[in-house]
């Protein structure tokens, strides 16, 4: 997978889980806080992601 596509991929899912969590707000509320985990490590690894891309390019 290109660079790119895994960017574009971590990014698809931040907004998927965000839209989700929108969409289902009180409906499933036992099911939030893990939809809200799923989103918080979408997060993590979006940022580890970035994070190794910046380190790549300073070497």
């Amino acid at each position: 997978m290109s660079d790119k596509n895994l960017e574009k991929q971590l990014r698809d899912e931040i907004t998927f889980w965000r839209e989700y969590i929108d969409r289902n707000l009180g409906q499933q509320d036992r099911l939030i806080p893990r939809m809200y985990e799923a989103l918080d490590f979408a997060e993590q690894r979006l940022a580890t992601y970035l994070a190794c891309q910046t380190t790549d390019e300073n070497e």
